[in-house]
């Protein structure tokens, strides 16, 4: 998702914070006196804990010229959150607050998304803004599918990943088990072929 449409989704007063290294973060609270930066009890859109994060731009400003990425995590918030009665509920109001997005924009964010969530939030503001029509003729739609496969592969590549850690992790135990009840079996073994005395003094 690029900047100006996670600003346009947290609303008109959000501005970009940060640290001075490290991931944008979306914010809409208040600022300390100096409007440099947030108030420690501030939080980000998606509420991490973190030290003190500055303002990187004006209400609404995408700031532009500042190279970092923008925070993942409150991409994903934002695309979720449910909005106020009365605000962004027709196309109308789509058109209103986002008519300057254009098929461009909402390609390049199908192409850096990261989860389904971005993939859908992108795939409804192009029924909304631009049109199906519209969305066929730039190969919009066909894009958005690449890319909800491409989520989606990536998601089941992640699972598959932990699943075969699992049982790995599982196996080793059971192996570790398999070795010590095969030299608790030898031992009783020895025991009973030569006798305690003789198995307790590592005899033949």
């Amino acid at each position: 998702m690029q900047r100006s449409t996670a600003l346009a989704l947290a609303g008109r007063t959000a501005r970009l914070v940060a640290r001075p290294t490290g991931v944008a973060h979306v914010y809409t609270g208040p600022l300390t006196p100096s409007g440099r930066s947030i108030p420690r009890s501030g939080r980000p859109a998606c509420r991490a804990w973190t030290r003190r994060l500055y303002v990187l731009s004006p209400a609404g400003d995408v700031a532009d010229a500042d190279p970092r990425g923008l925070c993942t995590r409150c991409v994903t918030c934002l695309a979720v959150l449910p909005r106020p009665a009365g605000q962004v509920t027709s196309r109308s109001d789509y058109l209103a607050t986002y008519g300057h997005v254009t098929a461009g924009d909402l390609a390049a964010d199908a192409v850096t998304a990261t989860t389904a969530e971005e993939i859908d939030t992108v795939g409804h503001l192009s029924l909304l803004v631009v049109g199906h029509q519209a969305s066929n003729a730039a190969g919009l739609t066909q894009l958005l599918a690449r890319h909800r496969f491409r989520v989606a592969g990536s998601t089941s590549e992640a699972a598959a990943g932990r699943a075969r850690a699992a049982e790995a992790a599982a196996a080793a135990v059971e192996q570790r088990k398999a070795n010590a009840r095969e030299v608790r079996e030898r031992r009783e073994d020895q025991v009973a072929r030569i006798g305690i005395n003789n198995a307790t003094r590592g005899g033949p």
